[in-house]
Order: structure tokens, then sequence, then C-alpha cells
């Protein structure tokens, strides 16, 4: 028992799911990530998986090392967003607007619910994309390597994953791989906003987001090869699996420990 004691290492790798729940989930995984940071385990979180409301502040938090920030500074701007609850408000405005629409970067939406939302998610995430964040962990820019958003695949009754590339990795399901459409060159085309946005469309309250036509605008669409691609009707990666985890079950990597965050009722 005393060898094993003194073997022990700890929790050098860490794999971190955030679980649905609206802003509940987005406000507890919030407090997981102070709580990790404060007890000095939050650089040994390696992957990260999120569904739904997890969505927001995970990808909250890519966007941050992103972008180099502190955690300090990510948690008192995230933080006072999160205090302002204006989300619903700014989305339902950017809906009457048709000047928001005629924007460069959302004239190819179409004008409806859960893209007003998106319009508002790329704001909170100043327009990055998941291509800006692969590359940041590819440049070894942040304490993770590997991210998982996860979405359901209304199209193909399955789960669809936005992800960064690594080795044997691909983006989307194994149905859009078999009729030949690949993703993983294209990264650089999918903004946060509208990943999280296809992440928390919860059925009742949002209509499935268009991919790619919602993500990428016609012209691009063509010149990178997708625009023969059918309408893949995307919504809320809780309705296949709301805690995350299958998405790093599923691979062949092991951690030492799996950290489910669920703000689910009991």
């Amino acid at each position: 028992m005393i060898e094993e004691i003194k073997d022990f290492k700890g929790f050098e790798e860490i794999a971190l799911c955030f679980s649905g729940g609206g802003y509940r989930a987005a406000c507890f995984s919030l407090g997981i990530l102070s709580f990790l940071e404060k007890i000095s385990l939050l650089e040994n979180v390696k992957t990260l998986s999120t569904a739904s409301g997890g969505t927001i502040t995970g990808a909250k938090w890519a966007q941050s090392q992103t972008d180099g920030e502190s955690f300090q500074t990510f948690f008192k701007s995230y933080y006072n967003w999160l205090k302002k609850d204006d989300l619903t408000k700014n989305a339902i405005s950017h809906l009457k607007s048709t000047r928001e629409w005629k924007k460069q970067g959302n004239e190819h939406k179409k004008r409806n619910p859960i893209n007003a939302f998106a319009i508002e998610y790329n704001k909170l995430f100043y327009h990055r994309t998941l291509g800006d964040v692969h590359q940041a962990i590819k440049n070894g820019k942040t304490s993770f390597n590997k991210v998982l958003f996860n979405t359901t695949d209304f199209s193909h009754s399955m789960g669809f994953k936005f992800q960064n590339i690594t080795s044997g990795s691909t983006l989307g399901n194994k149905k859009v791989q078999k009729l030949g459409h690949s993703l993983n060159n294209h990264i650089s085309e999918f903004k946060l906003g509208d990943i999280l946005a296809a992440s928390s469309a919860f059925p009742g309250g949002f209509e499935p987001i268009s991919f790619p036509s919602d993500f990428v605008p016609k012209n691009k669409r063509e010149l990178i090869g997708i625009d023969k691609m059918n309408e893949i009707g995307l919504m809320d990666g809780g309705i296949t699996d709301n805690q995350g985890i299958s998405s790093i079950l599923s691979g062949k990597k092991t951690y030492d420990l799996y950290f489910i965050a669920d703000v689910a009722s009991p």
C-alpha cells in the first residue's frame, strides 16, 4: 500500500466533460474551471468535451486560451457576460433587424431564431473559428490538446462532432465520411458561435441549424468543394449524449481522471 502511494503521480491527464443544461450548465461549468484552477489542476485538463449549455463555457474557454488570455481575464469577462444575461434580448433584437442580416458574415444565414443566437454567440467569441483553436493547440498555446463540441445530426439520427484535427480524428460523423465529404481541411470556415448554436439548439425552442449553408457562404462552399453536400440539420448535442462522455470513450486514449460535470436534476 505504501509503495502504491509513493508511485501515485496524481491526475496528470484529465478528460473534462461539460453537460447540457442551459445557463445553469454554463455557470456550473465556469465554477468547475475556477475550482480546478484554484487547486492547480486546470493545466492538467488535456481533453474537453461539451454538449449544449456546457458548450457555451467550453467554447469561451477555448477562445480565451486561443487568444492567450490569463484565466483571471477569462473568468472576469465571461462571468460578467453571464451576469448581464442579455443573450436572449440581443438575439431577439438581431431577429428583428433587417440590417443585421445584411452584414458581412451573416448574409448567407437563414433569418430564424437559431441563427439570431449564432450571431450573438459569434460576437461573444470575437468571430473565432475552430481552425483558430486547432492552430493554437498545434502551436502549444493551450493547456489542452483536444476539444470536442458535440451536436446531433438530425438528418441521420446520430452524433456530429466539431473537433480539432489530430491523427486519426475527423470532423462530423461516419455517415458524412461515408458520403465522401472530408471536412478536416475546412475547419477554419466553421465559427465557434455557429458551432455553439448547433450544440445548444434544443428541440421545441429552436429549429435545426443547417450545415453547411448556415455556416459557410455559398461562394466559399463552392470554392472549398462542399457546395454539393446535402444539407444536414444540426441540433442540441444533449439529444444523443448530454454529458459529452461518449466522444471521449470512443477514442483510444485513456486518462488518469474522467471529470464529468453534470447538472442534470436528481
